[in-house]
Parts: structure tokens; C-alpha cells; sequence
């Protein structure tokens, strides 16, 4: 009988170790590469990228930057709340057609513990003048080419949309939400990962 008390506590003090940390970079590494045929002439055209599914549970990495509005995008800003982080720029016809989207869901999680934050590869003079045009209601950070590219590594394409937890580890990627004339898979899943990420304790 003793033996299996000291069976039943090891059990539970294995289940609740909590798990490893994967730093962003370390997961980075790891992800597989995809081949993506690319359309060209003769169809010859192809693009070897990461798989960027190899980053769901690594943390987010660490930057340090200011937004538009004057706020200090830093660890702080992300530790404890869910984080719906967005990599756009001006032109990018799926990233725009998906903002009105994003707009509902940013009225929907009002006063909750969420941040949704944009980073533009656009200067922050086009980002203000190409909101007073078309609102997109994130924090926005603009220049975030060094964010995107050498932070994030992103060499994928746009729009890509990372939701974080309130412990900063990335829970799902999204690529395009597509627009607000229906409801799409992308869109019902996208909103179960942020009610479930805002659930966890």
C-alpha cells in the first residue's frame, strides 16, 4: 500500500512539472522547410521557407519597440494578457481585406486581457495616413522590417497572424483571415484560439 502512495505521488509531481521553455530561436531552427511551387513561367519557380507550424509552444522573442501612439512594446506589454500580433503592409490586398475582421474582433474582446498589435513594413508617416483612409484599430508599430524580418525571421508571406498566451508562448499562426463578407473557417477557428487562450489560467 505504501508503494502505491509513493507510485501515485511521483505520477503527480511529474504531471504537474511545468514544461520547457523553447526559445524562439531554437524552435526557428527546428522548423522543416516546405517547398512551395511558385507561379512563373513554365511553373519552374519554387521557394523553399520554414514551416512556421514548428513555432506553436516556442515564447515569443524579445524586441523592444514604440508604438504610433507612444506605448513601449516590450515584455511587459505582452506578459499576462493574450497577444494577437499581425505582420502587414500598405498593398498587400489580403492584409487589407482582412482588417475589417480584425476591427470586429477588437470591439468584440474589448476590456479583456488581449492586445492586438500591428507591425507595418510601411513608415509610420504612410501607417497614419493609410489609417485615416482605412482603420485598422491594432497598436501599430511602424519601420518593423528589423521586427519582421530579423527578430521574427518571417521570410513567409503576408498577411500572418501569431496569437501568444498569457505565458508569451506562440498557440497558432494564421495566414489570412480572409474579409468580412462571410464567416470563414480561418476566421471561427481564429476566435476558438483566442477564447481558449484567454480560458487558461
Amino acid at each position: 500500500m505504501e508503494f502505491l502512495k509513493t507510485i501515485c505521488l511521483l505520477l503527480l509531481l511529474i504531471s504537474c512539472r511545468p514544461e520547457p521553455v523553447i526559445d524562439y530561436a531554437t524552435a526557428f531552427k527546428n522548423c522543416p522547410i516546405d517547398t512551395l511551387r511558385m507561379v512563373g513561367p513554365n511553373d519552374t519557380m519554387f521557394s523553399f521557407q520554414p514551416d512556421y507550424e514548428g513555432l506553436i509552444g516556442a515564447q515569443l522573442p524579445d524586441f523592444v519597440a514604440t508604438s504610433l501612439d507612444g506605448k513601449t512594446i516590450d515584455k511587459n506589454y505582452f506578459a499576462g494578457k493574450v497577444s494577437v500580433i499581425n505582420f502587414w503592409f500598405e498593398g498587400c490586398h489580403p492584409c487589407e481585406d482582412e482588417m475589417p475582421v480584425f476591427n470586429k474582433l477588437v470591439d468584440q474582446y474589448k476590456g479583456q486581457d488581449i492586445n492586438f498589435l500591428a507591425i507595418g513594413r510601411n513608415s509610420p508617416t504612410d501607417i497614419k495616413d493609410f489609417l485615416l483612409r482605412k482603420p485598422f484599430n491594432f497598436d501599430h508599430i511602424g519601420y518593423g522590417e528589423p521586427i519582421i524580418m530579423d527578430t521574427f525571421q518571417a521570410v513567409w508571406g503576408y498577411p500572418i497572424t501569431f496569437v501568444a498566451n498569457k505565458d508569451m508562448k506562440i498557440v497558432s499562426i494564421f495566414r489570412g483571415l480572409g474579409d468580412a463578407t462571410k464567416v470563414s473557417d480561418a476566421q471561427r477557428k481564429f476566435t476558438q484560439v483566442i477564447d481558449d487562450a484567454l480560458a487558461a489560467d
